[in-house]
């Protein structure tokens, strides 16, 4: 069920120039840019555990030795790196 949601007049005003370049609906673009920031915040977040792993020697190497471990999934016989399907 849509919900309503209060903008500044200054994000309206983008969001109305936005909405005429890319001919998307406000809703669409709405939609894109909560997905965008939450995929930030998810690397975010990331990058931040993993620079704390770093800092612990012990913790680091477990680390490469797990994917070590993990690198053998490439060999699975279905060629290439399994993203594009090369």
């Amino acid at each position: 069920m849509p919900k309503m949601i209060r903008l500044s007049d200054a994000a309206s005003l983008q969001l109305d120039k936005l909405s005429q370049e890319t001919h998307e609906t406000k809703q669409q673009l709405l939609d894109r840019a909560v997905d965008l920031l939450a995929r930030r915040f998810f690397l975010e977040k990331t990058n931040k555990q993993y620079a704390a792993i770093k800092q612990d020697a012990k913790a680091w190497q477990a680390e490469l030795e797990e994917r070590e471990e993990w690198d053998v999934a490439l060999m699975d016989g279905l060629g290439g790196d399994g993203f594009n399907g090369k």
